[in-house]
């Protein structure tokens, strides 16, 4: 075994453990299990391991355990699998937002500001 994959190894379970906690606190708060990118790197660095999202990117494709741990990621937040979630929370794009529900609600409220006036 290389020195480079003990190091892997090792930053990998300890993400992995930085995570766990991660996932855990939100639980137990009832907070949302999201963290921002920054946030993650400058926890993983305060443990010993160099993270941006290239690195991250990396381990989780290298570690199918990271699966079970996250929903979804991009390289501004990471969102975090809380256990018993029937629906699984992911990150959406401006395109995959539905804007009739917007403009209805735009409607409704032009009406009652008309019915005040």
């Amino acid at each position: 075994m290389k020195i480079v994959e003990l190091t892997e190894n090792k930053s990998a379970s300890t993400l992995m453990s930085l995570l766990v906690f991660l996932r855990s606190r939100a639980e137990r708060s009832g907070s949302k299990a999201q963290i921002s990118m920054d946030a993650l790197s400058n926890m993983a660095q305060s443990v010993g391991i160099p993270l941006n999202y290239d690195s991250f990117d990396a381990l989780y494709q290298s570690n199918p355990n990271f699966a079970n741990l996250i929903a979804d990621y991009n390289q501004d937040k990471v969102i975090l699998n809380l256990p018993g979630d029937k629906a699984s929370p992911t990150i959406s794009s401006k395109a995959d937002l539905d804007t009739e529900p917007v403009t209805k609600v735009d409607k409704m409220a032009k009406r009652a500001l008309r019915k005040r006036t």
